[in-house]
């Protein structure tokens, strides 16, 4: 017997397949926006794999009809909690317990993971003995928006079952069978903003908030063809309270923007909306992308930075911003050019943070969906900004000691480098060296009944360590990576070999012991002097006779040759210039024991 859904026949042929053949793997990742219909299919395939018939699913045996209600005993079905949005650890502890007992009625155990993506690395990692050893008859069922968004080593040991979203004739099918007593303008207008995602659509058509998402995003998209400022935020205002529909309202929004746009591509003027004549192609996708932003940048004033946002479609400058804490920039949006030096408060992945202004530039305008657009900046730094970053170094360094007794109290093995607040106080971020992997759960939980915070500790290497603290270089000079390179590229010893360093560790590594970032700097044109200059052991004719190269100044391009009618006078010096390499080489290519200078 075939699944009950809609679309994605490729993924159905690879379970049904699965099921007929009877060769069941271990892990399988259910990978697709949300209302694809993730979680119905990886229920609709464990209740194949549990059936007793030969035909899977029956939907008539009894272990078809437990799966039905929800009771069976080999199927155990796991996700956040509600009003959380991590993975609970101890169920995964649980289900690690639960999966080393044998299946009661079926030959299997199947487990549901539920938005696997939500999991912290605790849990994942405690998942991960179980993906690499299996025990036998437990199959594994997870499911998640992107694979990208689950660890690499998880999603590497799943069978892929990607969906993707319904043709539209598919998404009237499901909307019809499962809303058979809606109006059929409702159907219409809830298949549309769908745009092929069934689980959104029937949302629209079967939910009480589902049906006021559409009624508002109708009046928003009404006072967008109007341009009616006042009536656009009579509609929005009462959205402040209540997040989780406003963003609900600006998705509904940008289906019924995309849906003006494909009107405005492939409908003749005649039949165009309101939206699609008063708006021309590039204003309304430049619209979607702001949309998108803004859902990104909810604050308590989101109504008025909303609206701007729509009036200019998007910003038009983009700021290069450095972070003194770590000694890193990165890009954001402003509605206009910023002098450098400028302070801003920006919002990164761990809240607020004040940054400086290293350079702004024109945006250029493109329609591409390749590059997601920069985040913008919040606002100008303030005096009071400024004397709260002073204050909260300060918080910082008080903070340095009361972590080391703790680090001491409980005897790990750590170096701790740094204490970081954000802007907004939100977080503290720890900065810390070791060798291997610490538990530090006991110490996490006691810094936080300290300094009432939520702790993040994050563990680098030496180099980052360096580039925390701060010093001064061999050369006298502070420490490039705490001045002005954002990240560290790669230094090997065959650049110090090639620019005919010592090969000394003392000489040619910096204070964190690694080898110093300079080596970099200046290996791009020795390895020019090197292929344009005459090797060691050549066969050359000087002005005084034919002679070997000993030894050269890849600099000064001076060349040492010791003549072969005079093997016991010393080497002379030649230029390039002086020297003919139209001769046959050395036959025999022993390195020299000197080095380039």
């Amino acid at each position: 017997m075939s699944f009950l859904f809609y679309g994605n026949k490729p993924a159905l042929s690879f379970l049904q397949n699965t099921l007929a053949t009877g060769q069941i793997g271990h892990a399988y990742l259910f990978s697709g926006e949300t209302g694809t219909g993730k979680s119905t299919l990886a229920r609709q395939f464990a209740k194949g794999i549990l059936c007793q018939d030969k035909t899977p699913p029956c939907e008539q045996c009894s272990s078809c009809n437990k799966m039905q209600r929800s009771c069976h005993p080999d199927y155990t079905e796991i996700g956040p909690e509600p009003g959380k949005e991590s993975f609970p650890v101890d169920a995964v502890r649980a289900l690690i317990t639960n999966a080393h007992i044998r299946p009661n009625e079926s030959a299997y155990r199947v487990f549901l993971l539920k938005r696997a993506e939500t999991m912290l690395e605790e849990a994942a990692n405690a998942l991960l003995k179980l993906f690499e050893e299996p025990p036998a008859g437990v199959v594994l069922l997870l499911t998640c928006n992107h694979r990208a968004n689950l660890l690499q080593t998880i999603s590497s040991r799943c069978l892929s079952v990607d969906l993707f979203s319904v043709t539209d004739r598919e998404c009237r099918e499901a909307l019809e069978r499962s809303c058979p007593k809606a109006d059929r303008s409702l159907l219409d207008e809830a298949a549309l903003l769908g745009n092929g995602n069934i689980g959104r659509a029937i949302f629209y058509a079967s939910d009480s908030i589902g049906q006021s998402v559409l009624s508002l995003s109708g009046k928003l998209e009404q006072a967008l063809a109007q341009k009616n400022r006042l009536a656009f935020l009579q509609t929005i205002a009462p959205l402040e309270k209540n997040l989780p529909l406003f963003r609900a309202v600006l998705v509904a929004l940008t289906e019924r923007i995309r849906a003006a746009l494909m009107q405005r591509f492939f409908s003749r003027a005649s039949v165009l909306s309101a939206l699609s004549q008063n708006y021309s192609i590039d204003a309304m996708i430049r619209m979607i992308r702001a949309i998108e932003d803004t859902e990104e940048l909810i604050s308590a004033v989101f109504v008025w930075i909303y609206w701007n946002k729509l009036r200019r479609y998007s910003m038009k400058y983009i700021l290069t911003v450095h972070f003194d804490d770590n000694n890193k920039t990165a890009k954001y949006l402003s509605h206009r050019p910023l002098s450098d030096g400028t302070a801003v408060i920006v919002p990164t992945a761990h809240g607020l943070e004040y940054a400086n202004v290293l350079s702004s530039q024109e945006q250029k305008a493109s329609a591409s969906r390749k590059s997601r657009a920069p985040r913008s900046i919040i606002r100008l730094a303030t005096k009071k900004d400024l004397q709260k970053l002073e204050e909260l170094h300060k918080k910082e360094q008080q903070a340095l000691p009361i972590c080391k007794s703790c680090i001491l109290r409980y005897h790990l093995n750590i170096k701790l480098v740094k204490i970081h607040y954000t802007f907004d106080q939100s977080k503290m971020l720890i900065y810390f060296i070791s060798d291997g992997r610490i538990d530090f759960r006991n110490l996490v939980k006691e810094l936080a009944s300290i300094f009432r915070v939520r702790i993040e500790m994050r563990q680098i290497g030496v180099r980052d360590g360096s580039r925390q603290i701060g010093g001064l270089g061999v050369c006298g000079r502070p420490f490039c990576c705490s001045t002005f390179l954002s990240g560290f590229n790669p230094v090997s010893i065959k650049m110090a070999k090639e620019q005919g360093l010592a090969l000394n560790p003392t000489k040619i590594s910096g204070t964190c012991g690694r080898l110093m970032c300079c080596l970099k700097y200046e290996h791009d044109v020795y390895r020019d002097f090197i292929k344009e200059s005459i090797q060691i052991g050549a066969t050359v004719k000087t002005p005084d006779g034919v002679g070997t190269v000993c030894d050269r100044n890849l600099l000064t391009q001076i060349y040492q040759v010791r003549l072969l009618d005079q093997t016991d006078a010393p080497a002379r010096s030649y230029s390039k210039k002086e020297l003919a390499t139209n001769l046959k080489k050395s036959p025999s290519k022993k390195k020299s024991g000197k080095r380039d200078v």
